[in-house]
């Protein structure tokens, strides 16, 4: 109990520290709306009114959070804690004294399996069928440990150390003719998958085109948590419930892109503990990858859980890529204007007539895999708490 109160004040004092020359506090306690019992370890954010963080913490072991930001202005206080429903946002405005709050009241979040039963056939496209009878509520308590999971892994009081193997397997004619690893220990700060911004998924998928530095081909991303708990997300892709491997206590819910996308696009599973409602799994496969590529040849899963000190962090991943080359076929005159008959039998075309050069299709060639484990070893509290 000693080690995780201390591990929680070490998150809470990253708020403080003089990051704000002039500077004004926000304060309060988070309950339980059954038992009145203080919620520890609840993400605390204030925002301002465009959405932009602020400021974050976690609760106490006594349910309480401090929030340091710059006075005179209008903020939004946020909150989220697995297995709770999100509340309302609390409209704070900063003036020349401290901000204290009333108690802010959290109700627990419960499934029942005749619920889970009753969405076995259903199939919610976009955020506006995301209801609490079509995996509204699942999809939410999922986006929230991802949403606390990434906000302990940015705090600058905590290191996470890891240990990362890389594996390359180039593809020969029968199996893989050469396979070359290298294992590395290193500190985790941030989400392990990488993934591109909203806006340029939305122009070209989870694929990028290598420049010629890069050497071609092309360059995969998988789902990061901003891209996990957009609205964009939501709304471009189909959940449903696996029912044959939502047994005992596993919930799985299937994700998948809403018709044909245009570009490569992203599906796979949200695997949550249904007694408590944490996110145990992820997995993901890059759908529709470009010709010559198999669709899912790029993809990951990652594992999560709950260490002794009481933060849920990811555990163990691992990362799938193709290794491709592209290359480009001769281009080749294309005749535009070209009249339906030419009379007098002569060679030249008329002046009607344009000659042009189609532009080269590139052509991409599988030519190996690259595949990263990582594991996280240990967590340390930073400043010798």
């Amino acid at each position: 109990m000693r080690t995780r109160m201390s591990v929680v004040l070490a998150l809470m004092a990253c708020v403080s520290g003089g990051r704000f020359a002039a500077a004004q506090t926000v304060r309060g306690r988070v309950i339980d709306a059954a038992n009145k019992a203080p919620i520890m370890s609840v993400l605390a954010e204030l925002r301002d009114l465009k959405g932009n963080l602020i400021v974050q913490t976690f609760t106490s072991p006594s349910g309480t959070f401090v929030l340091i930001a710059p006075p005179n202005q209008r903020y939004q206080l946020r909150f989220a804690a697995i297995g709770y429903a999100r509340h309302a946002p609390l409209d704070v405005v900063l003036g020349n004294d401290p901000v204290a709050l009333s108690d802010v009241v959290l109700t627990a979040v419960a499934v029942t399996l005749p619920e889970i039963r009753a969405m076995a056939g259903k199939r919610a496209c976009g955020k506006s069928e995301l209801t609490p009878d079509t995996f509204g509520g699942l999809i939410d308590v999922a986006r929230t440990s991802l949403q606390m999971m990434d906000a302990t892994m940015r705090s600058a009081q905590l290191g996470f150390e890891m240990q990362i193997m890389t594996r390359y397997a180039a593809k020969g004619s029968g199996k893989d003719s050469s396979i070359s690893a290298d294992t590395t220990a290193g500190t985790l700060r941030e989400w392990p998958v990488r993934s591109l911004s909203i806006d340029s998924l939305q122009l070209g998928g989870f694929q990028r085109a290598k420049t010629e530095a890069e050497g071609f081909g092309y360059q995969y991303y998988g789902p990061d948590m901003t891209v996990l708990v957009s609205d964009w997300f939501l709304d471009t892709h189909c959940f449903s419930l696996d029912k044959d491997r939502s047994k005992g206590d596993t919930v799985v819910i299937k994700y998948d892109p809403i018709g044909h996308p245009k570009y490569v696009d992203v599906s796979g599973t949200l695997v949550l503990d249904r007694s408590s409602l944490t996110m145990r799994t992820l997995t993901w496969e890059l759908r529709d990858l470009p010709d010559g590529v198999p669709d899912r040849a790029a993809g990951g899963d990652m594992h999560f859980a709950e260490r002794s000190n009481g933060l849920w962090v990811p555990t163990d991943w691992v990362i799938w890529a193709p290794l491709t080359k592209v290359s480009r076929t001769i281009s080749r005159p294309v005749m535009l204007g070209s009249p339906p008959g030419q009379r007098g039998g002569s060679a030249r075309p008329p002046a009607s007539m344009t000659t042009i050069s189609a532009p080269p299709a590139p052509l991409v060639q599988l030519v190996g895999r690259k595949e990263q484990r990582g594991r996280l070893t240990r967590i340390v509290p930073i400043g010798g708490i």
